[in-house]
């Protein structure tokens, strides 16, 4: 479970985000694998979720970790320093790049 919290005041927006990485998993047990085991497993305390890109805009993730064993911090540190280094982008223009992006 992720916790990911966004805050808007008057003063500004406040994103914070937890930094735990957790491994899901889904086993199968008894005759015909008829119960269903889920586990869940602490793997690390130190995965970024919130991240600061250029003009002040917030990108928070949640859910799964990783696409094919790249964590998504890497992800989204790619996307931010190749997308959106040379140009002044609104938010929502950010968003719409995220998703072209992916």
């Amino acid at each position: 479970m992720s916790f990911v919290i966004t805050l808007f005041v008057r003063e500004g927006i406040v994103m914070a985000s937890d930094s735990r990485l957790t491994l899901n998993n889904t086993v199968q047990q008894g005759a015909g694998g008829s119960q269903i085991v889920q586990l869940a497993v602490g793997q690390a305390d130190s995965s970024y979720k919130t991240f600061v890109a250029p003009n002040n805009i917030g990108i928070s993730t949640f859910g799964v970790a990783d696409i094919q064993g790249v964590p998504m911090a890497g992800y989204i540190e790619s996307f931010i320093s190749e997308k959106l280094s040379d140009a002044k982008y609104e938010v929502n223009d950010v968003a719409k790049q995220l998703l072209e992006y992916f």
